[in-house]
């Protein structure tokens, strides 16, 4: 898919970062009015070259920018522990004239419809490892074998991960709607996944839900693990916002709803609906919509509780976001970028020098706080400048612990590092003011 590689330059031209042919992305011919010519005379291959070699305007075929995969992707890699710190930077700085998002209908509603606080769990709990498939899951295996002309283990892999976050999401949910309250014993620990199994836990959650019961898995577990996942989100978003240009939120994530997105129109190609069910692993059409009703869910009063936090975060983005014209038209600055791979934390320096405007965010993507019993603050090189922090994912009004916030003024030379705090999987932003 050539859509990642394109985009457009501050002034509106067309460019692309491998040369390769875009003409098919033109849905509405060129005409030739456009050009001097003949108001109903397609415009000749030429102009379609020129497109493609930056000397006319994206707006002239509609639009000024793109769906950002390429940064999705990169995104996606570090939320699920693998980052690659110079790609990273890349995505990044190729974001910025495009739509850049944690999250959109097709990451959601493409494999199974769930959402990113659900798909999370998977790797968190180690439920690929743990799920067990029954009769039912092994026979649309077979069929989906047959329907895609695959191997029976390929189909049965696929079955496999499509169930582990089908329930992945289904405890997550359970935990919101408070059904597992009455399981926690207390606070999640790391001797958590050493403890015998509560046989009442296995017999009402984890054998109905195909878990086996040795997976260790308790009420805390999830509990603590969704609470990470809130975690990742939210660094993930604010991150997300750092970049200059556009920004996109899924529907219901700004509230870290779990409502799953589950594709419930009919297909012209697919006359049989069992097609899909086969393939997705849910019922389509009428029952696919309905589970996808936002306001479906009845959530606890601690989950509501979580959600306004959450929205909160998101709402002082957009706040943020309208007031920094750095993050709307400016430019990331690449000499400024800091990049620390062994700590699995990344920061970039976001300039509008129309207006005097700078925003510098820092990014932890690993689970380490600092300072903490064994590590002292973190040391990271600021632009020059005083800086003052504006949002921090780990406030209390945003859900965080509140430990890991820094209201003294920053004071940088641009040339030595400066000891902050920060929390495990944060985001923290920064904005110059002198």
């Amino acid at each position: 898919d050539g859509r990642s590689s394109v985009a457009a330059n501050p002034d509106g031209y067309y460019w692309d970062d491998y040369n390769e042919p875009h003409d098919k992305r033109v849905i509405n011919p060129l005409l030739g009015f456009e050009y001097g010519k003949g108001e109903r005379e397609e415009v000749h291959d030429s102009k379609i070259n020129d497109i493609e070699q930056g000397k006319t305007s994206l707006g002239r075929l509609g639009f000024n920018s793109e769906w950002d995969f390429n940064y999705f992707h990169s995104l996606k890699d570090a939320l699920y522990g693998v980052i690659d710190m110079d790609n990273f930077e890349k995505a990044c700085y190729c974001s910025q004239e495009r739509v850049k998002y944690v999250m959109s209908h097709d990451e959601i509603g493409n494999f199974e419809g769930s959402r990113l606080l659900a798909k999370l769990l998977v790797p968190m709990l180690h439920l690929n490892n743990n799920i067990i498939l029954d009769s039912q899951d092994l026979n649309r295996a077979k069929s989906l074998a047959q329907m895609k002309n695959i191997s029976e283990d390929d189909a049965k892999y696929t079955v496999s991960l499509q169930k582990a976050q089908f329930t992945a999401e289904k405890l997550a949910i359970m935990l919101q709607e408070g059904k597992l309250d009455k399981y926690n014993t207390s606070n999640s620990t790391s001797r958590e996944w050493t403890k015998a199994v509560n046989k009442a836990f296995a017999h009402d959650i984890l054998r109905p839900l195909g878990i086996r019961p040795n997976s260790h898995i308790t009420a805390n577990n999830i509990k603590g693990m969704f609470n990470r996942s809130l975690n990742r989100n939210k660094m993930a978003i604010a991150r997300t916002y750092s970049i200059p240009g556009p920004k996109m939120i899924f529907q219901g994530d700004e509230s870290a709803d779990l409502t799953p997105f589950r594709f419930f129109r009919e297909f012209d190609s697919v006359k049989n609906e069992d097609y899909l069910k086969i393939e997705k692993g849910y019922e389509p059409g009428k029952p696919a919509l309905e589970s996808s009703v936002i306001g479906s869910l009845k959530y606890s009063p601690s989950a509501k509780n979580t959600m306004r936090r959450f929205r909160n975060l998101v709402r002082d983005l957009n706040v943020i976001n309208e007031k920094n014209s750095a993050l709307v038209k400016g430019r990331l600055i690449p000499e400024n970028t800091v990049k620390h791979p062994s700590s699995q934390v990344f920061a970039s320096h976001a300039v509008d020098f129309e207006n005097n405007n700078e925003i510098f965010s820092i990014t932890n993507f690993a689970p380490y706080s600092y300072p903490r019993d064994n590590a002292a603050e973190y040391y990271i090189k600021f632009p020059e400048g005083k800086w003052v922090e504006i949002l921090n994912t780990d406030d209390r009004k945003y859900g965080g612990s509140g430990k890991y916030t820094n209201s003294s003024v920053i004071h940088s030379e641009g040339n030595s590092n400066i000891p902050i705090k920060m929390a495990g999987e944060s985001t923290l932003l920064f904005k110059k003011i002198d």
